[in-house]
């Protein structure tokens, strides 16, 4: 029951002396070593050349992702290095402005009591005053220079 056969029924025989003899002749007349093979020979030669094309490929993408690795890990290495420069920078930044701050927070301390000095002298007033104030001072060191000398001519008069 041949699916084309057409309600015909074929029979095949083998006859194995014939076919020892002459595979060609039991195939219908179709060399097959001879037809078939270089097709297949081509057929295999084709896949092998593009067996040899995708392990080139294959070994180039190998490179290209090792190459690629090494090289994200040499930007990853170069970012942290440059994120410590930018840390270091910023300490550096910080404590000189705190530094400097500090210094001209000092300079305008100094640069009042300069005005504040320079505007009494301005004044005849506190000019007077200054003076007076001044004398006074030297009034009062003066008694205590003589208190303390009258205290030495004592004690050494005790020693002696």
């Amino acid at each position: 029951n041949a699916k084309h056969a057409k309600g015909n029924d074929f029979e095949v025989k083998l006859k194995k002396d014939q076919a020892t003899a002459s595979v060609v002749g039991m195939m219908g007349g179709v060399d097959i070593g001879g037809a078939v093979k270089p097709h297949v020979y081509r057929l295999a030669k084709g896949y092998e050349s593009k067996i040899v094309k995708t392990k080139d490929q294959i070994i180039q993408i190998k490179d290209q992702i090792e190459s690629t690795e090494t090289a994200k890990e040499q930007v990853s290495e170069d970012i942290d290095v440059i994120n410590e420069k930018i840390a270091s920078c910023q300490e550096d930044f910080e404590s000189s402005k705190e530094r400097l701050e500090s210094e001209i927070k000092g300079k305008q301390r100094q640069l009042e009591l300069l005005d504040t000095k320079i505007s009494s002298l301005n004044d005849p007033e506190g000019v007077e005053s200054t003076i007076e104030k001044y004398n006074a001072e030297y009034k009062q060191l003066q008694v205590q220079q003589q208190k303390e000398e009258k205290e030495h001519i004592s004690n050494k008069k005790a020693v002696a």
